[in-house]
């Protein structure tokens, strides 16, 4: 008897078993199609926008950074010129630290020995040629304008150009090549704003 009624209640079971009924895939509508092109659309052209005022922001601030390491290698330059007068010119240095030109102590009480001056706008030369470790301030003229331009430099006379110099404009050197003219202008001016300082 035991056996029979288990037999019935599994019976009964499976007769009133409901089967899962296959739920139906639902299709996506033009609208949410369109509404999620839309969103990833102004996704990729916020972060395309974003990248590109990156690197412009890059460039522009690269030519400041080169901008101000060649404003600060005029300054160097000039207390350069300063310096090697005094060391030059030991025996009178009251008389020769701001000389321009001159190679003795006797040419810097002369006349027309020209020297720093206030007011004087003045290009910073060097003659990479004979004298490559020697600067030159020059008075801006047709020609020492103080423009300078991006070289291609052979550094190790292979014949092939391994570096890249700002410098004044119009080396014609063998191992120089000129890439682009007139990128930077630098010209040094003095003021005083005390009898003793300059």
């Amino acid at each position: 008897m035991y056996f029979n009624i288990e037999f019935f209640s599994v019976q009964r079971y499976d007769i009133h078993m409901k089967k899962p009924r296959l739920l139906k895939a639902r299709a996506e509508s033009l609208i949410e199609t369109i509404i999620a092109v839309t969103i990833i659309t102004l996704a990729v052209a916020g972060s395309t926008s974003l990248i590109r005022s990156s690197i412009m922001t890059n460039n522009v601030i690269g030519s400041k950074l080169v901008a101000l390491n060649l404003a600060l290698e005029g300054i160097e330059a000039v207390k350069n010129i300063r310096d090697t007068n005094y060391l030059r010119f030991s025996s009178n240095p009251a008389s020769c630290w701001n000389k321009l030109g001159v190679t003795s102590v006797s040419g810097c009480t002369l006349p027309g020995a020209q020297s720093f001056r206030v007011g004087v706008n003045f290009a910073l030369n060097r003659d990479f040629v004979n004298n490559p470790f020697e600067w030159q301030l020059v008075t801006v003229d047709a020609v020492n304008t103080g423009n300078l331009d991006l070289y291609e430099i052979d550094t190790d006379s292979d014949g092939t150009f391994d570096s890249q110099i700002y410098a004044q404009s119009g080396i014609g050197w063998v191992m120089w090549n000129s890439v682009e003219s007139g990128v930077y202008n630098r010209i040094v001016t003095f003021t005083d704003s005390n009898p003793d300082y300059i």
